[in-house]
This record gives C-alpha cells, structure tokens and sequence, in this order.
C-alpha cells in the first residue's frame, strides 16, 4: 500500500490565494513557520523545555510546535481573532497581542486577502476557489475564509487523482489508479512485482507537477509505503521543482 500526501496544501494554497510575497519567499525557500512561533510564542508563554529542544527537535519541542500550529500560525491564516488564539494556547491575550501584531506585519498581504474576501461576499453574496467553483450565502466568518482554500486544495487532489486514473488506463497501468483519498492523501495498492520505484516516481510526479496557472509556489507530496494503511515507513519527500529541473536539463 502506496501513501501519497500532499505536503502543507492548504498553506500552500493561501500563498496562490493571497500572492502574498512574504508567504511565497518562505514556501518556495522550505521555511518553517511553525517552528519560528513555536520559539517566539515558547519563549513568553514559560515553554523553556520546548524551546531548548528546537535545535535537536525533541519530544517536548515537537508537541509543542504540533500545538502552534494548530493553535496559532494556521488559526491566524484562516482568520482567526486574537482572542481565538489566546484561548488556543490557554494564554492572555495581552501576553501575544504584539506577537499577533508581528504576524500581520509580516504577512499584511494574507489580512488584505481575508478583509478583501469579506468585503467581496458582502456585495456579491458568494465565495469562490481558485477554480471558479462558488459557494452561496449565508456563510458565516470562518466558512468564507476556508471555502476557497479548501475547496481549491480539494481540486488540485482530484486533478492529480483524474490524470492518474487516465494514465492507468492508456497506459496498462492499473497499479497507477488511486484506490482511496484521504483528505488531502491519495493511496494505492502496488502489486509485488510491479516496478516499485518507477511506480513511485510517476505517481508522485503526476500528483506535484499540477498544472492550474495560478500555482505560484511549489507542490510537495510526502510518500511513504508498507504492507497496510497502519505499517507505513516513509519514501521520500518530493517537490514539482525536482520534476520541473529534470525536465529542463533532458
């Protein structure tokens, strides 16, 4: 059983959505965000033991920056208030007022593509993915925000599932057709004999090199492998760029 999932889609997505440059640099540059706050946050909020691992990534830093980033940094790109986050962290909301003004200094492209996204349903009464598929009112804060990022992460999956689906079948290829998605996760099931490594390769080039015009940052897809969906060891991390380069130099 094959296991393919795209890496950090829906961040991905708001860097397409927004174009905000700080947000593209720090994608296209595989910088961590989550890691960042965890030390920023960790520092005020007592984290000592988080924050001394960061370097080493231990067990204490790697729990704690699973929760910034579900707590912070992907909260805040969805839209969240400081007062949301504040309660996320179990934190004052005095103590990470100028952390949350930091955030938006740093990303004021992704806030402008939030109030911009507000202002539109307002007036139109719809929202709409980077596709041109729209959702209607009535939507509620949090709804206007996640419908085009999730719904345009769900059609670059279904983009990578469709032209997979048809290499499997003009190719002979069956082993090539995705048997189940996940979210944002596409599995397969290989046989023994097949080309394991060839498999993986086209699967993993089909799913990252997408080709939607407004992609402006990179797509990476993390593989891992096993005998069912629970032993699982992982492959690789792969990214278009890897892809885009071979092609360029054959």
């Amino acid at each position: 059983m094959l296991k393919v999932d795209y890496a950090q889609l829906e961040a991905r997505v708001i860097a397409m959505t927004s174009r905000d440059k700080t947000l593209v640099k720090q994608t296209k540059e595989k910088y961590d965000i989550h890691g960042d706050w965890t030390v920023r946050i960790g520092k005020k909020a007592g984290q000592d033991e988080a924050v001394a691992g960061a370097a080493t990534r231990d067990k204490p830093y790697k729990a704690y920056r699973d929760k910034i980033k579900n707590g912070w940094t992907f909260p805040l790109l969805f839209g969240s208030s400081l007062k949301s986050v504040a309660g996320n962290l179990s934190l004052d909301p005095a103590l990470i007022r100028e952390d949350y003004n930091e955030f938006w200094k740093q990303y004021p492209e992704v806030k402008q593509w939030q109030e911009g996204l507000a202002e539109f349903y307002r007036e139109n009464h719809y929202v709409e993915t980077l596709t041109g598929f729209r959702r209607w009112a009535p939507l509620t804060w949090n709804e206007l925000i996640n419908q085009p990022v999730q719904g345009t992460a769900s059609d670059i999956v279904i983009d990578g599932m469709s032209r997979l689906a048809v290499m499997a079948y003009s190719e002979k290829r069956p082993e090539l057709f995705p048997r189940l998605n996940v979210h944002d996760e596409l599995d397969f099931y290989l046989p023994d004999d097949s080309d394991l490594d060839r498999n993986i390769y086209t699967i993993a080039r089909e799913m990252a090199c997408c080709q939607y015009k407004f992609i402006n940052v990179p797509l990476a897809v993390e593989v891992s492998i096993g005998p069912d969906w629970y032993q699982q060891e992982e492959v690789g991390v792969f990214e278009s760029t890897e892809f885009e380069e071979e092609e360029a130099q054959a």
